[in-house]
């Protein structure tokens, strides 16, 4: 659209809202479904709003009924609950500072009403309202001069959801105060996210909600694993971000573009602080090109260009990266206490990141992979299964289209099960990237030994482990080929492998030779009695 249709729109529905905020003032709109409605078309209209807008949106956020989830908020008794933390947060933002004000200002006389001086009517100030970036010799950020940072708007579209990664500033203030605002923020912005998706859904509209691709939005709440370990102490967050997070997991996957946007988030995100800005940085970067173009090409191998209309860039991928260096680091130092960051650094081994991805965060989990399995996913099999279901690129190529692993992630899945052999044994159960490991090992000794090459590659990566380890992927791969080459019958010979180990209690376990690994791939091609 121009820019003239697109103001006209966006005031044309802001006329809309403005009745139905009335409406709701008055009582005239009471039922929770009829909420849902209005707020999906509000919160879209907010993210459309430009420069010059911040009178609709300072309305807006004036309304508390929109952002508060307790109980009914449309409700008389409801209004007892207070300010709406999402909104005392964004009003904060527009009168933040006193550039902040004179925009607003400027805003409400543009709308024909009266601004925020005592006078009402009036001229518009003299200052200049261009953001710094815009004025002709600007001053250097840190001279004392209100920045472009003191410009709420454009929110853009993901705006709510910008409120985990801190792209919405809490307002200074003592520490504890400052740490109580941003969790009852993140709390808040995570119950009206869920109420809304959950609201979409059983109405069966394809709401605000609903058009945020899935990638942007997985990306954005990963970021709440960034906050500060006392954040993450609050039970709202966690129990509400992982009903969320659950959510978008079911999701997340089914369309190869999901990835695709959860790396743009990613470096949309992360662009301002990864500018190149001295020629250090810029040795860095060419040093770094050659790196990033064979994981490309590594990741377009492993992908079906022809269902992928876009690709990953080399800048993308790289703040992919930086951005699970920034995980991993959390995640060692506070975050494996809760389950939704466990949940949330296991996302990078999902099949739709670039092998690359998955290499990285199991080194980055070095030493720690057995924290990667929550306690239930140990007791209730079916938890475990599911959670490998989403975890394998799928069953053999012939059986489903899948494509096979490379070397890369084989290597070092094959890596760690030498490495930490005690995590077979039947007491300590075996976790979520022991069983993981194993699957993609059995899965390609299947896909090496039905198609005929790769076969050799496959038994020098079983000699490097110990009996029981290669019992139990020959067990698992011959069960897999004998039940169809699916990814479920991959998940169910595994876990059946394991299970039967179990109860066995103790396999002989011993260095291995070639022939030992050459009876055992034997086996895995021998028809049952």
């Amino acid at each position: 659209f121009s820019e003239a249709r697109h103001g006209w729109i966006n005031q044309s529905h802001f006329a809309v809202a403005k009745f139905l905020l009335h409406a709701m003032s008055t009582c005239l709109i009471e039922s929770s479904s009829d909420l849902t409605l209005i707020r999906s078309m509000i919160f879209s209209l907010l993210s459309r709003l430009l420069r010059g807008n911040e009178s609709i949106a300072a309305i807006i956020f004036s309304s508390d009924a929109l952002f508060n989830t307790c109980g009914n908020p449309l409700q008389e008794e409801a209004s007892s609950h207070g300010a709406s933390p999402i909104s005392s947060l964004f009003l904060g933002e527009l009168c933040g500072s006193e550039r902040a004000r004179g925009q607003l200002d400027h805003s409400f006389k543009l709308q024909h009403g009266f601004g925020l001086t005592s006078s009402g009517f009036g001229p518009f100030g003299s200052y200049s309202l261009l953001s710094t970036v815009d004025q002709p010799s600007a001053p250097a950020a840190g001279d004392g001069v209100d920045t472009l940072e003191d410009h709420l708007l454009p929110l853009g579209r993901n705006w709510l959801w910008q409120i985990f990664s801190g792209s919405a500033r809490t307002r200074e203030g003592a520490s504890a105060a400052g740490l109580e605002e941003a969790t009852d923020v993140i709390a808040a912005a995570l119950q009206l996210i869920l109420d809304q998706d959950e609201a979409e859904e059983v109405m069966l509209i394809g709401g605000y909600s609903t058009q945020i691709p899935v990638g942007s939005k997985l990306y954005y709440l990963m970021n709440i694993c960034l906050q500060s370990e006392e954040v993450l102490n609050d039970d709202r967050i966690m129990e509400s971000g992982e009903a969320l997070l659950d959510r978008y997991l079911k999701e997340f996957g089914a369309n190869d573009s999901d990835v695709v946007t959860f790396c743009q988030e990613c470096l949309c995100h992360s662009a301002p602080k990864n500018k190149v800005g001295n020629g250090e940085e810029k040795e860095e970067e060419t040093a770094l090109n050659e790196r990033d173009q064979k994981v490309l090409e590594d990741f377009v191998n492993n992908k079906d260009m022809s269902t992928t209309p876009h690709q990953i860039s080399k800048e993308e991928l790289r703040s992919l990266e930086a951005f699970l260096e920034d995980m991993s680091k959390s995640y060692r130092e506070y975050g494996a206490q809760f389950d939704f960051c466990t949940k949330c650094i296991r996302v990078f081994l999902l099949p739709s990141f670039p092998p690359s991805i998955r290499c990285r965060v199991l080194q980055e989990m070095d030493g720690m992979v057995h924290l990667l399995t929550l306690p239930k996913e140990l007791e209730i099999e079916t938890e475990m299964a599911q959670l490998l279901l989403r975890s394998v690129p799928g069953g053999l190529p012939e059986a489903d289209s899948s494509l096979r692993d490379g070397s890369d992630i084989l290597n070092k899945v094959n890596g760690i099960l030498a490495l930490e052999p005690d995590s077979l044994r039947p007491l300590h159960g075996c976790g979520y990237v022991t069983t993981y490991c194993i699957a993609l090992l059995a899965r390609n000794l299947g896909s090496c030994l039905t198609s005929g090459s790769g076969v050799q590659a496959a038994k020098r990566r079983l000699q490097k482990l110990d009996s029981q380890t290669v019992e139990i992927i020959c067990r698992a791969t011959k069960l897999f080929l004998q039940n169809g080459g699916k990814r479920d019958a991959l998940v169910d010979a595994v876990l059946k492998s394991l299970s039967d180990l179990k109860n066995e209690m103790e396999l002989s376990r011993h260095s291995v030779d070639p022939q030992f690994v050459e009876k055992c791939v034997e086996q895995c091609i021998t028809p049952s009695n």
